[in-house]
């Protein structure tokens, strides 16, 4: 065994941290986000599957407890896999899979880790998804021993990541399929973001809450985090997104900079005219179309007001049936047309 392997087999709290950069640098907001976890008692593992020269490892080194660099192989989990393989056994209270597809922390994350865990589980995720299937989104994993150590998690993790899999297909079959797994086993979980706080639009209908109600996350769930492709490239046209630094500078300044100074290595995000964001949205499902996206942020904001909630539900349920209408004539005249 390694010392470093040694070193961590002991400690409290242990993070296996996935990092990416397609431009093989170090961004500040990643170390700002890695500080963060040390400061709430993680030993971190970062695994790099950049292009990072020397400067950058060293960089990096500084501000975790070991550097991994691997061959760009299956995203996530391939490099979580390999951590498995390298660093177990542990002894920590908690194993977390995290990675760089957020900015953090906007709020403290080690109050949010003490809010979460205050509630019993074997598995806490910050954010619970109905997209594909109800399922804890995999960027933020926190894993008691019982669940680490078990034969279940250990043969899951330990299964190669299909090289011929696309982005989305991977997480279905191992974002998603890790919850199934997980849940079968069973073991009990806990999301800070849970379909349960959701009203009656959103609790059967799939959305992916870190985009549609990010600022509702931050302001009324404290949540630390914010993420990073919708700030970057705004892929379900969140017009609000744009409005981002008026609701992380109050509450971190600090990551405000340095996710201004990220923002400036990619071309501005653009939500797009009314127009455009209708016409992208034939084919969305409706609870991302740009009209429905002021029902879905009130049907989180008025969960105890059943009345107001119902309103807000029958507004929608109106909308969605005209846009129903005009996405069809788009499409068939789309059909007519090409």
């Amino acid at each position: 065994m390694t010392t470093a392997a040694s070193d961590l087999r002991h400690a409290r709290r242990v993070c296996f941290f996935a990092h990416y950069d397609r431009f093989g640098e170090v961004a500040d907001h990643v170390l700002l986000y890695l500080d963060a976890l040390a400061e709430a008692g993680f030993s971190v593992v970062v695994l790099s599957s950049a292009t990072l020269d020397e400067a950058a490892q060293a960089r990096l080194r500084g501000h975790c407890h070991t550097l991994v660099m691997r061959a760009n192989e299956g995203l996530d989990f391939g490099g979580w896999g390999e951590a498995m393989r390298r660093f177990l056994p542990l002894e920590a209270e908690f194993l977390l899979l995290a990675n760089d597809s957020v900015y953090a922390p906007v709020t403290s994350l080690s109050a949010f880790i003490d809010r979460l865990t205050a509630v019993p589980a074997d598995v806490y995720g910050a954010i619970e998804s109905r997209e594909h299937a109800p399922h804890l989104q995999s960027w933020f994993l926190l894993l008691r021993p019982a669940v680490y150590t078990s034969a279940t998690f250990r043969d899951f993790m330990a299964a190669p990541v299909d090289p011929a899999l696309d982005k989305d297909a991977i997480i279905l079959a191992r974002e998603v399929g890790l919850t199934r797994t997980l849940d079968t086993a069973p073991f009990t979980r806990h999301a800070a973001y849970d379909l349960g706080s959701a009203g009656p639009i959103v609790r059967n209908r799939p959305i992916n809450p870190t985009h549609l109600i990010w600022r509702y996350l931050i302001e009324q769930q404290k949540m630390p985090f914010i993420k990073v492709d919708l700030l970057r490239f705004d892929p379900v046209r969140v017009g609000s997104a744009a409005r981002w630094r008026a609701i992380v500078e109050p509450r971190n300044p600090v990551l405000a900079e340095a996710i201004a100074r990220d923002l400036r290595r990619f071309p501005p995000a653009r939500a797009g005219s009314l127009r455009e964001r209708l016409v992208w949205s034939v084919d969305r499902y409706p609870t991302y179309w740009p009209e429905m996206q002021d029902f879905v942020v009130r049907d989180h904001r008025l969960t105890g007001r059943p009345i107001a909630a119902a309103v807000n539900k029958a507004g929608y349920l109106l909308i969605e049936t005209a846009g129903k209408v005009v996405r069809k004539s788009v499409r068939r005249l789309r059909r007519r047309t090409s």
